[in-house]
């Protein structure tokens, strides 16, 4: 290899040292669409979206880099997001163009599924580098160690990614160049051997919605590359968002330095364009000139139908599981009451005779050597589908409660009965509950007042009661519910 030759590739592998960290393509935009480096955030917008990128570095630089890529994603049943990526990568005489096909698996937490989940993602494809010897300027244009033609070379390229999400926050890890293969290059007395290296990405971001229900969100975020045998690079990033119309920031970047701003709107969902100016601030890059970034991404909006028909279909099945869950509900109170109703017929049993022969013969009878009577004190009427004591209720309640304090005051108290029923509206299961509801109501009122507890008996009638008054049992369909039939009536036993 003569003189010529080996300046020329020295030349050229210095210029190589100044992007090293461009055997990928350095970006701006994946704050706007982060599919750009991570493959597990493909289809994370849930849309149908192509996005076109064109990067122009160091505008003062002859053949400096040049970056354009075309991508689309899109999401699959909110599970499996799938998209691909074209991209063609210069600077000076080597070349890059690439493609990837890019897959993500979605694992979602069914409390929130769109903002808390998993994902995880895998691109393969090829890339293909060229030489473009054809393009220098050769002092010896026979130099047989030149490939005047250029030479390429294509290898497998690959990447995976990890997203993980809570909220606002993002977690996110992935690897470019995932497992990386030489580029050799053989011709006559020359032979060339490039060895790229993958590239490890760490990136976080949280976002921040300034006050409750603003329509303005602040996004801070961070990404982190490593690449071996090169210092490590931070990127700083601020995005203020209004409605995800339009959106404004800035960010820095820490040894290869240099500093950005950031601008784009959206126009009815549809269409959207971000531009970034980037300016390198230290003495060698500084010198080669402002870097700028444009970005356009068209939406396709997903089938709205499609999505209200999965979230109605949700909301039944949710629906459902909670009616199941009070039907079930409402057969254990059944069952409750109706254990409690047979403990309380079996205690009462000669009570019942008691007042069923009082009822039959007279008002007084002789119970254990003593005369006792049998007497209905009053009435309490309910408001429809209510078991409260209001102030109406009470008006009606206290006269009965005072005679009965009376009563136990004198030690001639013997047992209180209280009888609730309920108009026909409603099943005979929804009023035999209700009845028994103001029962208890009529009970507690009581004991609040000082009534012994153990000498209260209660009986639900449901809307039996209303359906025998107004015989109605043969049409009952037609038969106008009686306001009248919502009540407790109480009943005592007392000595004389």
């Amino acid at each position: 290899m003569n003189k010529l030759t080996k300046t020329l590739i020295v030349v050229l592998f210095l210029f190589s040292g100044v992007i090293l960290a461009q055997q990928n393509a350095v970006m701006t935009h994946y704050t706007v669409n982060p599919y750009l480096y991570n493959p597990s955030q493909v289809g994370e917008n849930g849309y149908v979206s192509v996005q076109t990128h064109y990067r122009k570095q160091w505008i003062n630089m002859p053949n400096a880099p040049d970056t354009k890529l075309l991508s689309a994603q899109g999401m699959i049943n909110n599970k499996f997001g799938i998209g691909g990526k074209i991209y063609l990568d210069k600077a000076h005489i080597i070349q890059n163009f690439g493609a990837l096909f890019s897959y993500a698996y979605y694992i979602r937490f069914k409390k929130n599924p769109n903002k808390h989940y998993f994902s995880l993602g895998l691109s393969a494809g090829f890339k293909a580098q060229r030489l473009a010897f054809n393009e220098a300027t050769i002092k010896d244009d026979f130099d047989p160690s030149i490939f005047y033609n250029g030479a390429t070379n294509t290898v497998f390229d690959s990447e995976a990614g990890l997203t993980y999400r809570f909220k606002g926050l993002r977690l996110a890890g992935f690897v470019a160049n995932l497992a990386p293969q030489s580029y050799q290059y053989e011709r006559a007395s020359t032979y060339l051997k490039y060895e790229p290296s993958y590239h490890v990405y760490g990136a976080v971001s949280y976002d921040i919605v300034l006050g409750k229900n603003s329509n303005f969100s602040l996004k801070p975020s961070m990404l982190v590359r490593y690449i071996p045998d090169i210092p490590i690079q931070f990127d700083g990033n601020l995005l203020l968002d209004w409605k995800n119309l339009f959106w404004i920031g800035g960010g820095y970047r820490y040894k290869n330095v240099g500093v950005w701003s950031t601008a784009g709107f959206r126009v009815h969902d549809m269409v959207s364009f971000t531009y970034s100016y980037e300016q390198s601030i230290d003495g060698f890059q500084a010198a080669l000139g402002s870097t700028h970034e444009i970005t356009m991404e068209f939406r396709f909006k997903p089938n709205k139908n499609k999505d209200l028909a999965k979230e109605m279909d949700d909301r039944y099945a949710d629906l459902k599981k909670k009616i199941l869950v009070k039907h079930n509900e409402l057969l254990d109170s059944i069952q409750e009451l109706k254990e409690r109703t047979d403990s309380l017929e079996s205690a009462l049993n000669n009570t019942n005779e008691l007042i069923r022969e009082l009822k039959e013969t007279a008002t007084n009878t002789v119970y254990k050597g003593n005369q006792v009577k049998y007497a209905a004190l009053g009435k309490v009427n309910y408001f429809l589908n209510s078991a409260t004591i209001h102030s109406a209720q009470k008006v009606e309640a206290k006269p009965i409660m005072e005679q009965i304090k009376a009563l136990q005051e004198e030690g001639k108290l013997i047992l209180i009965r209280i009888e609730g029923s309920a108009s026909i509206e409603g099943s005979e299961t929804y009023n035999l509950l209700l009845s028994n509801k103001r029962n208890e109501s009529m009970k507690e009122y009581l004991v609040k007042n000082g009534i012994k507890d153990d000498l209260i008996t209660t009986s639900s009638k449901g809307n039996s009661e209303a359906l025998v008054r107004d015989n109605a049992f043969e049409d009952i369909e037609n038969t106008e519910p009686n306001p009248e039939d919502r009540y407790v009536k109480v009943y005592i036993l007392f000595n004389e």
